[in-house]
């Protein structure tokens, strides 16, 4: 969940918060439940035991919906009418990707245009030795 939510913030238009702390609040109970259970390692079998595990599923279920329900709000770019989540969307990122390319491409174009520019009049001012 540490590199999803890396390589979301590597995204500059990503800019919902929500989601992230929604997901960072998954990861940390995963890793403290994760970290109680290891005290309880050989002994699954006991009634209690189970008992904790069966909860900690109903917990885990929800945080998984949650973020389903982020994740989606975030794909479709709009409210979500259970969580409070406002999002730029896919495609506000796709938007924002696409007029970057276009100004490299834009540059690209400029250099080249410039360093063909250079090119002749280097050829022009070359005067050969007889």
């Amino acid at each position: 969940m540490g590199l999803f939510l890396r390589l979301l913030h590597d995204i500059p238009e990503f800019t919902d918060e929500d989601l992230h702390l929604r997901i960072s609040a998954c990861r940390e109970d995963l890793l403290c439940w994760a970290s109680v259970l290891r005290d309880y390692r050989g002994n699954f079998r006991a009634a209690a035991v189970q008992r904790r595990i069966n909860d900690l599923s109903e917990e885990v279920g929800e945080h998984v919906r949650i973020i389903r329900e982020s994740l989606h709000a975030f794909r479709e770019s709009g409210m979500c009418p259970n969580i409070h989540l406002s999002t730029e969307g896919i495609k506000n990122i796709k938007l924002a990707q696409t007029q970057a390319q276009t100004g490299f491409q834009n540059l690209s174009t400029v250099a080249t245009f410039f360093s063909a520019m250079t090119a002749s009049t280097l050829q022009f001012s070359w005067e050969p030795k007889e």
